[in-house]
């Protein structure tokens, strides 16, 4: 019975802080340099079937420059790694979103967490910005 609890938790935790990021556009937009730049923000996903597989974007930021970030929001309770193995994820969702909205807008991957991340071969290969919970409390 624990064990489901800790998922429960850990489940309510991260749709919890994907909500906070969302109310809290404005201070994201400023973290990354973008917040004099004209967005759109929604979520996305794209049920995938046997042949092709799907992905979910907590939050897409569309801005008028050309370019789109695609945002992944973590809630975890330390610094966060990314691993090969999630960098090839996070590499598959861009792919997918590339393929299914024929956008020919230059796609960033913004990932956003309590912590931060760890400095390593993976998440500079993958991710061009890097939010923090406190940057969206700052005015």
């Amino acid at each position: 019975m624990q064990k489901a609890g800790q998922q429960s938790f850990k489940s309510w935790s991260g749709y919890a802080f994907e909500n906070i990021c969302l109310k809290h556009i404005e201070q994201i937009k400023k973290a990354i340099g973008i917040q004099g730049i004209y967005t759109e923000e929604s979520s996305w996903i794209h049920k995938g079937s046997n042949a092709q597989s799907g992905a979910q974007i907590d939050l897409i930021i569309d801005r008028s420059d050309g370019c789109i970030d695609l945002c992944e929001a973590k809630f975890y309770n330390s610094v966060f790694t990314v691993t090969k193995k999630y960098a090839e994820d996070l590499r598959r969702k861009i792919e997918v979103f590339q393929r299914i909205t024929k956008t020919r807008k230059n796609i960033f991957f913004l990932f956003i967490s309590t912590y931060g991340t760890v400095n390593n071969e993976h998440k500079l290969a993958t991710l061009a910005h890097e939010g923090l919970l406190d940057d969206l409390y700052k005015d």
